[in-house]
């Protein structure tokens, strides 16, 4: 008998003959147990190379080798002891959720599975894969969602973490903001599922790595304004992100992007400045400050920190904070008495760098800028366009060039210099010119 989840799908795919497929299985399709295969489809198979007739005998040995899953005692112990506690209502008495959405108004918090259907995947990090995927509303609306399905874990810290998730989920849903994705509700399922509004370009760190010509500095600044606007939103309602990187920031168009992935966000109660996370769970080691990385204490202060990190990912394209570092080599270099801080990308405007260090950065979470404030300061100090009267033209490589007429955005430029940097929104080119041009 098979011991491990595993094991019994190693089992499953030797019976069909189709045990070959089984490391692809694990690894490119994240399948671990039994169940995890109700969000396996056939596109994903023939990606593996899996002929038709294999397929057909694959998804009839399963419906066969299914057994009890291990949720159903999660699902059990939320429902007899929480709702022993009142903390969580019983599905059928959620209460309505004034929400507006493509499907209308009043969801509700939990979803069915049966109402989803699934595709591709479009994401993957380390609390979880996300799916494209479809989602059939008590309408009858079909809305194109995006499905985050939670990686499982036996352990009392994940268990923990999806508990204090379903509490909230209710609050959550009733986010509303420009840039922010809408949750639409959860899935109590193995895996547990966050059902979300669709980003239709997708991963905005993705996007950078791989088109940064795309991305102008000045839109760059917008993207930035946009997250410190939705983080800001999020701070007044007392939640936590927890988790604010380019990874979880998304495309809505090539103007607009929103805060998404909510598996670690939280909301503190009036008494509390911060939450205290499972010493066992895990955190995003290089967006984290001091006081997260040595005692896991989460709160606006902390996300204010991530938000800076954020923003040196957002002028460097993509680059990874703290590349090669462990957490607790990251943690000598930012806490005391070295205090490190990410470098300045060449691309990011020195007056940002310097809130960033000055209203993200402080040591002591106290000293840090609350979004509010932050955003106004970065309003301030945003670079902003001018036109070329005359044009320019440098052999130099570290020169700009430009026609008259050009639009350029100033990124470092002092009425104390008379060379200023910019880009030339017509060619995207960097570079130092006469000030006297513009």
């Amino acid at each position: 008998m098979a011991s491990t989840e595993e094991e019994k799908i190693l089992d499953i795919l030797r019976g069909v003959q189709l045990d070959q497929f089984h490391r692809q299985i694990v690894d490119r399709l994240h399948v671990t147990r039994v169940n995890h295969f109700d969000h396996v489809t056939e596109e994903d198979l023939d990606g593996l190379g899996m002929a038709k007739p294999a397929q057909r005998r694959l998804f009839e040995a399963i419906k066969k080798g299914k057994r009890r899953n291990l949720f159903g005692s999660f699902r059990r112990k939320v429902g007899d002891v929480d709702r022993g506690n009142k903390l969580l209502p019983e599905p059928s008495s959620y209460p309505k959720s004034p929400i507006t959405t493509p499907a209308g108004p009043c969801l509700t918090c939990l979803i069915t599975e049966s109402s989803l259907v699934l595709y591709e995947m479009i994401g993957d990090g380390a609390f979880g894969y996300v799916r494209k995927g479809q989602w059939t509303t008590d309408t009858g609306t079909k809305v194109d969602v995006a499905v985050k399905c939670l990686k499982f874990s036996a352990d009392a810290a994940f268990i923990q973490m999806q508990t204090d998730f379903i509490k909230e989920a209710n609050s959550m849903a009733l986010l509303d903001h420009p840039h922010i994705i809408r949750l639409f509700g959860i899935v109590l399922s193995t895996p547990m599922m966050l059902v979300t509004e669709l980003a239709p370009l997708g991963c905005l760190l993705t996007a950078l790595r791989n088109n940064r010509q795309r991305f102008m500095v000045s839109t760059l600044c917008d993207f930035m304004i946009q997250v410190a606007s939705g983080m800001a939103y999020l701070e007044s309602k007392r939640f936590i992100h927890r988790d604010l990187a380019a990874r979880n920031v998304l495309l809505e168009s090539n103007e607009k992007v929103k805060i998404g992935d909510f598996g670690l966000m939280r909301a503190l109660s009036v008494e509390d400045d911060y939450y205290t996370m499972n010493p066992k769970g895990k955190v995003p080691f290089a967006w984290c400050p001091p006081e997260a990385l040595k005692y896991r204490k989460f709160s606006h202060a902390s996300d204010v920190w991530s938000f800076g990190i954020c923003v040196i990912e957002l002028f460097s394209y993509g680059e990874e904070p703290w590349p090669g570092l462990n957490g607790a080599q990251i943690l000598a270099k930012v806490d005391m008495p070295l205090c490190e801080r990410p470098l300045k990308p060449s691309h990011c405007p020195s007056l940002i760098y310097s809130l960033l260090v000055s209203l993200c950065w402080a040591h002591d979470p106290s000293n840090r800028a609350g979004f509010s404030e932050l955003k106004k300061s970065l309003e301030q100090v945003r670079p902003h366009d001018v036109r070329a009267v005359h044009g320019y033209d440098s052999k130099s490589p570290q020169n700009l060039c430009f026609e008259e007429g050009d639009k350029i955005t100033l990124i470092e430029a002092s009425a104390d210099t008379s060379w200023w940097r910019g880009q030339n929104k017509k060619t995207g080119r960097v570079g130092m010119f006469p000030a006297e041009l513009v």
